[in-house]
């Protein structure tokens, strides 16, 4: 089964019959709350790749490897090429690292894309080897439900296109 979330926001009843009235307004909405959750996830990935989240930090081992005997303090963790990191951007296309797919009143955000790494490994099977762990390899999450305001933002935003759309008729 492919890594992915489930994003769905409750409390917008009126809005939810609108939605199934009009499936442009629903697609917009959906589009733009994909969008808020691709910035959340990249700022969530950028703090945590500087050790300010909840990644277990890198092993000296994995230090000393990258650094190779040159400059000192911690590395980012999972940036040393900055693929992945660029492959979060908010509005990239299809090829971006970071899927979705329209739900009613919500969307499934997932792993995705067909982008090449390194050594001839996806990049979706790199971030999903992070993603889940194994071994040695402390399990680095990518993908989690969005934080209350994140919710909100998107909940403002879903607000904001439905009057627009209520506008333009």
């Amino acid at each position: 089964m492919p890594i992915q979330v489930r994003v769905k926001i409750d409390g917008l009843k009126r809005l939810r019959q609108q939605v199934v009235n009009n499936p442009a307004l629903g697609k917009a909405i959906a589009g733009a709350w994909s969008t808020i959750y691709r910035a959340f996830t990249r700022q969530r990935f950028y703090k945590n790749s500087r050790g300010g989240g909840d990644w277990p930090p890198l092993s000296q081992r994995t230090i000393d490897a990258r650094r190779k005997g040159k400059g000192s303090g911690s590395p980012a963790i999972l940036r040393d090429t900055g693929t992945m990191f660029a492959a979060i951007q908010p509005n990239l296309d299809s090829n971006g690292l970071l899927q979705s797919r329209p739900r009613p009143l919500g969307f499934t955000a997932f792993l995705g894309g067909h982008r090449t790494y390194k050594d001839g490994a996806t990049l979706v099977q790199v971030a999903e080897f992070h993603h889940k762990g194994s071994g040695h390899l402390p399990k680095r999450t990518i993908l989690v439900i969005p934080g209350a305001n994140t919710i909100k933002q998107m909940a403002t935003k879903a607000k904001q296109i439905a009057l627009k759309f209520m506008g333009d008729r």
